[in-house]
């Protein structure tokens, strides 16, 4: 087993900053996966989250 840690950096589209729905995000990959398989999707909740504020 192998294991690897991956940082991505998000970038502002808007006026307010990115809210995920959890903080760490884990995913395990079999060893005979395809290169370019999605491991994850991750939403953005922020858009939700204004809704719910009246932004």
């Amino acid at each position: 087993m192998s294991i690897v840690e991956v940082i991505a950096d998000v970038i502002e589209s808007n006026s307010r900053p990115p809210v995920f729905s959890k903080p760490l995000y884990e995913v395990s990959v079999k060893e005979d996966a395809e290169p370019g398989t999605c491991l994850l999707k991750i939403l953005d909740v922020s858009l939700q989250l204004a809704g719910l504020r009246g932004g």
